[in-house]
């Protein structure tokens, strides 16, 4: 994926997020500049259950009022 990389103040702040025991089940797959705005952008993955692992892309562009990233809709399909 390709995308500008994530400036150090906001790595450590993603970083303090996913370390606080809060979000166990959700992994960030990617984090950098998806949508060219200069803000930070998200795909995540969140796995609540072994077999199945839905992936979430997050964009800044999405974000309301005083949010930093907004979830972008997405169509989930279970393996066949």
């Amino acid at each position: 994926m390709s995308g500008a990389p994530l400036p150090a103040d906001e790595a450590e702040r993603l970083d303090a997020l996913c370390s606080n025991g809060i979000l166990d089940s959700l992994s960030v797959q990617w984090a950098g500049d998806l949508d060219g705005d200069g803000r930070l952008d998200l795909v995540t993955k969140l796995s609540p259950k072994y077999s199945f692992y839905p992936r979430r892309l997050y964009l800044s562009s999405a974000a309301e009022e005083g949010m930093m990233v907004g979830l972008v809709p997405a169509l989930d399909a279970a393996a066949a």
